[in-house]
């Protein structure tokens, strides 16, 4: 969808050269994709027609933004039909139904309170443990997983202090 969520990731990807589009029901959110120069396909999503004018049978990744559970379902259940080896990103309205989005066999879960929580205890670390000028990090699109492999890079080293002082750029293979 082009909504809030869905039209960030769009210019995120968009930005990073990476081939997508939105599917989008809504023609406010469609004419402002357009005004981005971002591709969209006016539609529902829980239908076969939108998601073959899409070219979802070639899709590698369907993310779905919506935080509504049986929409959800709904574009899953017709996306492996047109496409059954299609990846799936899906944005959960909480933790209580991580068991149904498990059953959809969805490849990763979002929720955006523990994301949210994530982000935040990112920046006063970044603060606190790398205060400025001593260090500078930049982040880059996929921030929080490079941060996670930063971090894991430093448990292997003897200690805190030997990393302090570095200018570190978090970056990853994927950036």
């Amino acid at each position: 969808g082009g909504g809030r969520v869905g039209f960030r990731i769009a210019q995120v990807l968009k930005r990073l050269s990476v081939p997508m589009l939105i599917i989008e029901l809504d023609q406010l959110r469609v004419e402002r994709a357009k005004h981005a120069d971002i591709p969209v396909v006016f539609g529902d999503a829980g239908h076969e027609v939108v998601l073959e004018a899409a070219e979802a049978a070639s899709a590698r990744l369907l993310i779905i933004t919506t935080p509504e559970i049986v929409i959800t379902q709904m574009i899953v259940e017709r996306a492996r039909k047109v496409n059954s080896e299609i990846q799936v990103v899906a944005r959960a309205p909480g933790v209580e139904f991580l068991e149904e989005f498990k059953k959809l066999n969805i490849s990763e879960v979002v929720i955006p309170e523990f994301e949210a929580g994530l982000e935040m205890a990112r920046r006063p670390w970044c603060i606190c443990i790398f205060p400025q000028p001593k260090s500078s990090i930049t982040l880059n699109p996929c921030g929080r997983i490079c941060l996670l492999l930063s971090l894991v890079k430093m448990k292997r080293m003897k200690s805190w202090s030997s990393f302090s002082g570095q200018k570190t750029s978090l970056t990853c293979s994927g950036c």
